[in-house]
């Protein structure tokens, strides 16, 4: 059984890339009347980029053909939508 293999570079390059992911809501808190997030708004969605993110680098490692890393992307994104437009209407 192959074990999963993920380095501290793969960490930070997920954790670099959800934090720049936040700066379009923080710009548009600034700039767009009615978009208020606060601070856990906030922490909430740098937990959900960092851990989507995570779960496709795992699963990713596993794939050789780009088809399938397409096919993986397309689901964890269908998820990842399903509970943000959950949890943003209530």
């Amino acid at each position: 059984m192959k074990t999963f293999n993920i380095n501290k570079n793969t960490i930070l390059k997920v954790g670099k890339m959800s934090f720049i992911l936040l700066l379009i809501p923080l710009v548009m808190s600034f700039s767009v009347e009615g978009f208020n997030w606060g601070f856990f708004d906030f922490v909430f969605a740098f937990s959900m980029f960092f851990i989507f993110q995570m779960i496709y680098q795992i699963f990713a490692m596993k794939l050789k053909s780009k088809s399938a890393k397409i096919i993986l992307s397309a689901i964890i994104l269908s998820i990842f939508l399903i509970i943000w437009i959950t949890l943003a209407t209530g």
